[in-house]
């Protein structure tokens, strides 16, 4: 294999790897998703679940938004076996968020 084309993989691999970060979130994570997937006992458990992309924040009774219900939902499951449980709040971010929407061009 030549040099140009190992660069052209790297490219790809690299390309391949940011778009799937960005198709989680498309909208930029909420503060929900940032620190419960930074959770070590849930954090592979968040990863696997299935997430919509269509975005309807949502405060958790934890005080953290979500992109939407799923999410919210998703890391509830995955609190549950260390007894730890998240509910729906209401629509809409947490009092006292940032409201910070990343745009992507």
């Amino acid at each position: 294999m030549n040099r140009a084309s190992l660069v052209i993989c790297l490219v790809a691999l690299i390309f391949l790897a940011s778009a799937r970060a960005l198709s989680r979130f498309p909208f930029g994570p909420t503060s929900g998703e940032i620190q419960r997937g930074t959770d070590p006992r849930i954090k592979d458990c968040v990863y696997r679940c299935s997430i919509p992309t269509i975005v309807s924040i949502v405060c958790g009774t934890d005080g953290l938004s979500y992109v939407n219900e799923r999410s919210l939902g998703c890391v509830d499951n995955c609190l549950r076996p260390f007894g730890e449980s998240v509910q729906y709040a209401h629509y809409g971010y947490c009092s006292g968020e940032v409201q910070a929407i990343h745009t992507f061009l």
